[in-house]
């Protein structure tokens, strides 16, 4: 691993001395923001502030004295006490830190100190620049502008799923793609209803269907503009952070783009319909029972539905159970289906016949009529039809928008042709399926009560698996089996295709709460390194609650490709366990040219402290990303060591001119004392053309304010908490995967023996 070099005692400290304008702007800054929004914002301080301050105590006392949360209420009125006082002292050290920092200034500057001391771990040598240079790295595959908007198209937006549902303005009963109502399937699979007793519960080829059962794209878009309101929490996180963070202006525009932001807030600008943008539709992937017909008894229908059913929870009146109620929560109230048996033209599975299994050349006279009269079951117009709707199979699955079920368990009761050994896993057209609906979903949505990956077999969410990468399907296809032997090739050629156009095209990635195993080939930190060197277009990156670790973040780097990223703007990996040795893996990779664009960057909440802000300030001396605009260091453990470093490399930075814009630093919720604040109230923001008070506050607030040892426990707590509550499914599915493999050795152990 890298390592930050110290400087000798012989070089010299960068001299500096506080501006005294700065630290009087700061004064008259504060006084105007607290006459213009103090009276507005008191009473949500108050309202947002308290409610905090009680869940933090109690989850500190929960933490660390494992008490009952109903002993909780007997110490509520300290802990409301506790939070008033604390609401005081945040609104006193609103003021207190501006006149501190003058204070300290004009002594500095009045009894000719020398300033602060430059940290010692400061002067990048060249030789850090040449490790971090001399990785080996290869290079991204190239996808150029034309081919990522029109991939973009396809499986970002709508346009492209409305316009191959509508199938070139032909009769709606000739399209080559039809969706199922959800409601209507649903109610063939339950036995007692009309449909179900009309059709004998199996469901019936294309062709059979009754109009009643299909849903009209026209219906659909109006489904998809019904939804209901929420909030877009990721368009308020933007403007929070480009008009509170990082907007420019003179005194009076700084001090009011507070006001403007509250205003959107409650003008409900960031509410509107259907915030999660998703597509009211559902593609199932499941296994075909025989060749002629998926389900000839209709068990793996009952399945299906009764699975369906008993998804999810009712929650009385205000929520039905199964998908179609939260989507009917969410405002869809119904789903178009993608069910290929019921969705493409079939031929007449009665005609079938064992010829279909004897390649042309070696069938009988009679074979070759009866393999005729089964062809001809589907019109020529049907086949073409057929032949169109089959290159849009990756637009169901693999489409960012549409939600996949996999119904990865088999009915009890199976066909006897049917292969026992040819589960879901070991199929072809299975794994393409699950792999092409696992490269660009979003992991968890904003208002939605349900994911876009369901698992039937596990009755739940499917475990989320990283993205698949072209050779790594190729290694599956190896090992995976297709009744037509043919389609292998096709399969895996339309996969390739289809994983470079989604990787390539995606722009934003959220793997919150997702925990690595670098033991689960599915779940390793390798798999999501090879799998960001597609995505040459991505923006965002959440790799959020994920528990990354040093070790997790030194495989990525380690696996990305030179100039990998290309486009990458923002980064989060809050609420994580990176220490220092993951600052140097991190730095390692920008250093050596990936996401040169890099904006934002977030590592709040980690576990860095002054080694790891050392080390991260080496990097920063060093030029790493350019354009680097705002990074939050909040909930860190560092102090006045490790803030003075991050100083002390931006001075440099700014005299070797290698900074393009201005650089935010968010280092509050940590323990930086005065000597800190006064390094960083000069390097809060580069080139600034004046001070900004808002800036300097929100970089140092809450800092010092709580005990070591009580911020470290609140934290450590909260982390565990939530660790337990998004990992546990994971931690489920190891140990019966840990359980079902050390029964298998011991029958194998067994059978071995005898």
């Amino acid at each position: 691993m890298l390592s930050a070099p110290r400087i000798s005692p012989s070089d010299p400290a960068l001299p500096w001395k506080p501006s005294i304008q700065f630290a009087l702007c700061y004064v008259i800054q504060a006084m105007l923001l607290v006459a213009l929004i103090g009276p507005v914002a008191m009473p949500i301080l108050l309202i947002v502030f308290l409610p905090l301050h009680v869940f933090g105590v109690h989850l500190y006392l929960h933490g660390l004295l494992a008490m009952p949360r109903a002993v909780h209420l007997c110490i509520l009125p300290v802990t409301l006490i506790m939070g008033i006082v604390s609401a005081i002292i945040f609104g006193v050290e609103f003021i207190y830190l501006p006149l501190s920092l003058l204070c300290l200034t004009v002594g500095i500057r009045l009894c000719s100190c020398s300033g602060i001391p430059s940290s010692e771990r400061l002067k990048p040598s060249q030789s850090l620049r040449e490790v971090a240079l001399s990785h080996p790295r290869g290079t991204s595959p190239a996808v150029s502008s034309e081919e990522a908007q029109a991939a973009a198209r396809r499986y970002l937006g709508h346009d492209e799923v409305w316009a191959t549902l509508e199938g070139d303005g032909v009769k709606e009963s000739e399209r080559p793609v039809r969706l199922v109502r959800l409601s209507w399937l649903l109610a063939l699979g339950q036995p007692g209803s009309s449909v179900h007793k009309e059709y004998g519960g199996v469901l019936p080829r294309r062709q059979e269907l009754p109009e009643a059962a299909f849903i009209g794209v026209d219906e659909l878009r109006e489904i998809s503009r019904q939804a209901k309101r929420g909030v877009d929490f990721y368009s308020f996180f933007d403007t929070f952070a480009l008009e509170m963070h990082l907007g420019e202006g003179n005194l009076l525009k700084r001090a009011l783009r507070v006001l403007r932001v509250y205003f959107k807030i409650f003008s409900c600008k960031f509410v509107k319909r259907n915030v999660d943008d998703l597509l009211p539709i559902v593609a199932i992937s499941y296994c075909w029972l025989e060749p002629r017909h998926p389900d000839c008894d209709g068990e793996q229908l009952l399945l299906l539905c009764k699975r369906l059913e008993d998804l999810f929870p009712s929650f009385g009146a205000l929520r039905r159970s199964g998908l179609l109620g939260v989507c009917q929560a969410y405002g869809f109230r119904d789903m178009g289906v993608f069910f290929d048996w019921a969705s493409l033209f079939q031929k007449d599975h009665k005609l079938w016949t064992e010829a279909e299994l004897i390649d042309e050349e070696e069938r009988t006279e009679d074979q070759r009529r009866a393999a005729e009269r089964y062809r001809d079951s589907r019109t020529q117009a049907q086949a073409q039809a057929v032949k169109f709707a089959l290159g849009t199979l990756d637009l169901w699955y693999a489409h960012s928008k549409t939600t996949v079920v996999l119904l990865t368990e088999l009915p009890k009761k199976l066909p006897k042709s049917f292969g026992a050994i040819r589960t879901y896993d070991s199929r072809g057209w299975t794994t393409y399926e699950r792999c092409s609906a696992e490269l660009c979903k979003t992991f968890r949505l904003q208002k939605a009560g349900w994911p876009l990956v369901i698992d039937l077999g596990k009755k739940r969410a499917a475990l989320r698996r990283l993205p698949t990468t072209p050779e790594q399907m190729e290694e599956l296809f190896k090992k995976c089996s297709f009744t037509n032997g043919a389609d292998k090739p096709k399969v895996l050629e339309k996969y390739k295709e289809t994983a470079r156009a989604v990787l390539g095209c995606v722009k934003e990635l959220s793997f919150f709460g997702i925990p690595f195993d670098p033991k689960d080939p599915w779940r390793s930190p390798e798999r999501l390194g090879q799998a960001l060197n597609f995505c040459v277009n991505l923006k965002r990156l959440d790799l959020s609650f994920t528990g990354l670790t040093d070790e997790h973040l030194a495989s990525i780097s380690g696996v990305l490709s030179s100039r990998a990223l290309p486009q990458l703007e923002q980064l989060f990996l809050g609420f994580n366990r990176l220490g220092p040795r993951g600052v140097e893996a991190l730095g390692s990779a920008l250093v050596s040219g990936v996401a040169p664009g890099l904006k934002v960057m977030l590592l709040f909440d980690n576990d860095l402290g002054d080694a790891g802000l050392q080390s991260f300030a080496a990097f920063i001396a060093m030029g790493m990303a350019p354009e680097l605009q705002l990074v939050s260091l909040a909930g860190n453990n560092f102090g006045d060591a490790g803030a003075v470093a991050l100083a002390d490399a931006v001075r440099l930075r700014l005299a070797n001119g290698e900074c393009k814009g201005g650089t935010i630093f968010l280092c509050g919720f940590n323990h930086v004392g005065m000597r800190g604040r006064l390094a960083l109230s000069a390097a809060v923001k580069i080139k600034n053309r004046a001070p900004d008070f808002l800036q300097f506050f929100l970089s140092n607030w809450v800092n010092a304010l709580y005990p070591r040892g009580f911020a470290e426990g609140c934290k450590r707590t909260l982390r565990h908490e939530a660790y337990s509550y998004l990992h546990a499914e994971y931690h489920r599915d190891h140990h019966a995967r840990t359980k079902r493999d050390l029964l298998v050795a011991a029958h194998e152990e067994l059978a071995i023996s005898t």
